[in-house]
């Protein structure tokens, strides 16, 4: 593994030099980093996807953190944080899954995922947004680790280097101490000479 000397809020400095044009952020909560990525990128597009849906423990294999009502805050707050953005930015309000099928294959230069951490979930969330990206693209994601937080068991780190490892690809990571970002290329392109 590579660590990168950036922090998630500097990835925008990747995508501007590897000239990347249409991501997708999945799991947005506030919208905050989807703000980020379009304030501090040239991104042409950022979908923004997420459920905004309160599913049972059973369903999302991790307790609920947020319920309902708070969940409409969050989603009444990411639309206007990000209609500022214009027509740079499309909120999506569905699943990963509902989502999933609307992008042809290799569509995207960018991919973010930060939707549910739980070790089935985030290997399904990588194993079908995959496909969608292009060639030359950035895939990744945010919370590269196993443990407790939040209260619960996150198993990102685990469902990441498993896929990685199957697929040969070289992964890089931020540089937080805490809760740092994964990252891949298709063609393991060194992304340090992008910085």
């Amino acid at each position: 593994m590579n660590v990168l000397d950036i922090d998630r809020s500097e990835i925008p400095l990747l995508i501007n030099n590897m000239k990347l044009n249409t991501g997708v952020e999945l799991g947005v909560g506030w919208g905050r980093y989807s703000s980020v990525l379009l304030e501090k990128s040239r991104l042409s597009l950022l979908y923004s996807i997420d459920a905004w849906h309160e599913f049972p423990v059973d369903v999302w294999k991790l307790s609920a953190l947020y319920p309902q009502p708070k969940l409409n805050e969050m989603y009444k707050h990411s639309l206007e944080a990000l209609n500022v953005f214009g027509e740079r930015s499309i909120v999506m309000k569905m699943t990963s899954d509902e989502a999933s099928v609307l992008f042809e294959d290799e569509s995207l230069d960018f991919i973010y995922i930060d939707a549910n951490h739980a070790y089935e979930h985030i290997k399904h969330d990588i194993n079908i947004w995959y496909p969608k990206i292009r060639k030359n693209g950035l895939f990744c994601g945010h919370d590269f680790m196993n443990g407790e937080y939040n209260g619960n068991n996150y198993m990102v780190k685990k469902a990441v280097m498993e896929f990685t490892e199957m697929k040969e690809l070289d992964i890089y990571a931020t540089n937080e101490e805490n809760l740092p970002s994964w990252m891949v290329t298709k063609e393991n392109i060194a992304l340090s000479k992008y910085l």
